[in-house]
């Protein structure tokens, strides 16, 4: 299972005029892992995350969750909610942000720059 942002989840955000429709990061998603080898429905499941916790706290089959140390805490609110619902806890895999001379390279940067 993938989570891709849903319009209303990037609205606010730093620049949101830049940001693609859900539609276009969707089918962007889907070429490039397809360009892997990965084909949708078979070998993944692309799902609208509406909330900052997605469907991490709806669906109990689920067994971990990726995220970068900007977003650990929302992991640790996300095995809350999911043990107060009686799912067990996602393990969390935390990413490394990728870094260069400037800080931290980010999609906000990235739209600062062609603003």
């Amino acid at each position: 299972m993938i989570g891709l942002s849903s319009q209303s989840l990037v609205a606010g955000k730093k620049l949101d005029k830049l940001i693609q429709d859900y539609g276009a990061r969707r089918s962007a998603l889907v070429g490039w892992l397809a360009s892997l080898g990965y084909r949708e429905n078979a070998d993944y499941e692309i799902i609208e995350i509406r909330t900052p916790h997605g469907f991490a706290t709806e669906i109990e089959d689920i067994d971990a969750i990726l995220t970068t140390e900007e977003n650990i805490e929302v992991a640790r609110s996300i095995n809350i909610e999911r043990a107060a619902r009686g799912y067990r806890p996602l393990d969390v895999v935390r990413c490394e942000l990728l870094r260069d001379e400037k800080g931290k390279i980010s999609s906000t940067r990235a739209r600062s720059r062609s603003s």
